[in-house]
């Protein structure tokens, strides 16, 4: 499943509340995408946006609005936010997002 913009795996666009945290920081924002390898969280609030001091290679839990919380890596960092790989080793997680991106790809297609 491959999108147009060269990716492995299609992103599904979303938007949930979410929080990346790394033991020092811990950021709020807008879970803008996600699948089965990474997501894009982006850190804007009414009020302006939020500073951050998150740099690539950080290692990372994304806490999803239900408690969830996925681990991973920092991938690229932009102003805005960041984006995230999902550690791969984790067998449990990768089937938790394969059936979570897969059902809400069908919810959508309903």
């Amino acid at each position: 499943m491959a999108d147009d913009d060269n990716r492995n795996y299609s992103r599904l666009d979303v938007t949930k509340l979410a929080f990346a945290k790394d033991g020092e920081q811990a950021r709020g924002g807008l879970l803008k995408d996600i699948s089965t390898t990474g997501a894009f969280l982006e850190f804007e609030y009414p009020l302006g946006r939020v500073e951050h001091s998150f740099a690539n290679g950080d290692q990372v839990d994304l806490i999803l609005e239900d408690a969830t919380a996925l681990s991973g890596t920092v991938m690229r960092t932009e102003d805005n936010g960041v984006a995230i790989a999902f550690d791969a080793s984790n067998e449990e997680q990768r089937e938790f997002l394969q059936v979570l991106v897969e059902a809400e790809w069908e919810l959508r297609e309903e």
